[in-house]
């Protein structure tokens, strides 16, 4: 009889920085204009549209972004 053994896989590196944009126009805003001041719902908007958890949620269940 023989045994199988399976490694430990390796820890993947915690990021030391956040991801994020350089500029507003690298969120996705589908046109929407940014400048010159940003209305509360827009803000609510862009914050809901370039969230990663609430994207892969989205993709998950099919729901369009």
């Amino acid at each position: 009889m023989t045994v199988a053994s399976c490694s430990a896989p390796a820890d993947l590196p915690l990021p030391t920085r956040p991801a994020l944009v350089g500029s507003l126009d690298g969120l996705d805003h589908e046109e929407m204009s940014l400048r010159p001041k940003l209305t509360v719902s827009q803000a609510a908007l862009l914050a809901v549209r370039n969230n990663r958890d609430l994207q892969a949620a989205r993709a998950q269940h099919g729901v369009a972004p």
